[in-house]
């Protein structure tokens, strides 16, 4: 069971973090760390048409691929999946 936040934090932007989360960014914009468990890992590149290099991964959710420093789990670029068919 998660913590309820106090009601300070609770009416806060964000939301009440729960402790160890503090100063943890997760987002879809180049810089942000990718929590990876929430998207699909792109094993085939040829398929996309992507460049394979160390310390790279791809990730995919319905409309966009992101490049992931393998790492770091830090977002590098993002590329809409229609685009990496196009090519």
């Amino acid at each position: 069971m998660l913590p309820t936040a106090p009601p300070g934090l609770a009416k806060k932007s964000p939301a009440c973090i729960p402790p160890g989360q503090v100063g943890k960014r997760y987002g879809t914009r180049i810089g942000d760390t990718l929590r990876v468990r929430d998207y699909m890992l792109i094993r085939d590149l040829d398929r996309y048409g992507l460049e394979q290099r160390r310390g790279w991964n791809y990730y995919r959710d319905d409309g966009r691929i992101y490049r992931v420093d393998s790492g770091t789990r830090k977002i590098l670029a993002v590329l809409n999946l229609i685009d990496a068919f196009a090519n």
